[in-house]
């Protein structure tokens, strides 16, 4: 490490360095420390002559002495067979680097504020959101060895903490902008769809979809929910009503243009109980439609379906 670091500690998630005399700080996200050096220059006269000579092997390091002790007698003298370099150079170069502890100012270089580790947290819950990453990996080992490797100053929050504190956070203010958008468009068409997980629970999302005032077409996700009651056309309508009525939207409204989804007769109810325009997916039917085709019984009894 450069002998400047006993003067300059890193702040901002080691993005700028900062002088512990003066307080300046400078950017400084790699290792190249000539700014620095500069800065005590101009600044710390002193302090750069100093270490400078440290940099430059003047100050009498305990490195640039190769001294054998084996070779010394009790008196402090080398044997005829020796340098002639006195031992009490040991001592002496001990002394200078006990000095230099005294006189060095703490490492603390990397050490995150409040501020920063707050960020990484949120950026952490943000990795796990959109990635869908399990909450466990933050307990797990090889996640923890990456995360040290990068910052060792960072702590890795609990699952606790990531599940009631910084998920939760993440989630009210994704809400908070998806409410801001939907009251802000005057106009929203919205799909749907129900389908059941690996797991064999059953789920329902509902996305909304918009044209800016810069005529940009843009979608938000309103909400994921399990369909815990049965899936009928009423239980899915009362559903739907509950999503919308999170971010203020009454039904029926006219901020509603249609609904688009496919032709399962439950999804039909529920749009027709909304009173709402129904709007076919074409992907689903073209793919219904292409299925019949081929169970055509001239299709099925053809050499060129079969292969």
């Amino acid at each position: 490490m450069s002998e400047v670091w006993q003067v300059f500690i890193k702040t901002d998630c080691g993005l700028r360095a900062q002088c512990q005399i003066c307080k300046k700080t400078y950017a400084n996200s790699g290792t190249n420390t000539t700014n620095l050096w500069n800065h005590l220059q101009s600044k710390h006269k002193p302090k750069f002559k100093e270490l400078d000579d440290q940099r430059k092997g003047l100050s009498g390091s305990p490195s640039s002495f190769l001294v054998n002790i084996d070779e010394c007698d009790d008196e402090g003298s080398f044997s005829s067979t020796a340098t002639t370099i006195p031992c009490s150079v040991n001592s002496t170069s001990s002394k200078m680097k006990n000095e230099k502890k005294m006189n060095q100012l703490p490492i603390t270089s990397y050490t995150l504020t409040a501020t920063a580790q707050a960020r990484i947290d949120n950026v952490l819950a943000y990795f796990i959101s959109t990635d869908m990453m399990p909450y466990s990996i933050v307990t797990k080992d090889g996640f923890k060895m990456y995360t040290n490797a990068l910052n060792a100053s960072y702590k890795i929050p609990s699952r606790k903490t990531m599940t009631e504190s910084r998920i939760t956070y993440l989630y009210k203010v994704t809400k908070d902008n998806v409410e801001t958008i939907a009251k802000n468009t005057l106009f929203m068409s919205f799909t749907t769809d129900c389908w059941t997980s690996v797991a064999n629970q059953p789920f329902m999302a509902l996305t909304g979809h918009y044209i800016d005032n810069d005529f940009n077409l843009g979608c938000i996700c309103l909400g994921c929910i399990e369909l815990i009651e049965d899936h009928t056309g009423d239980n899915i309508a009362d559903a739907l009503i509950m999503l919308l009525l999170e971010y203020n939207i009454e039904i029926p409204s006219q901020k509603i243009c249609s609904f688009t989804t496919d032709h399962g007769s439950n999804v039909l109810k529920a749009v027709k109980n909304l009173n709402i325009t129904h709007t076919p997916c074409f992907g689903h039917a073209f793919n219904i439609a292409v299925g019949r085709i081929f169970l055509l019984q001239q299709l099925a009894g053809s050499k060129t379906f079969k292969n």
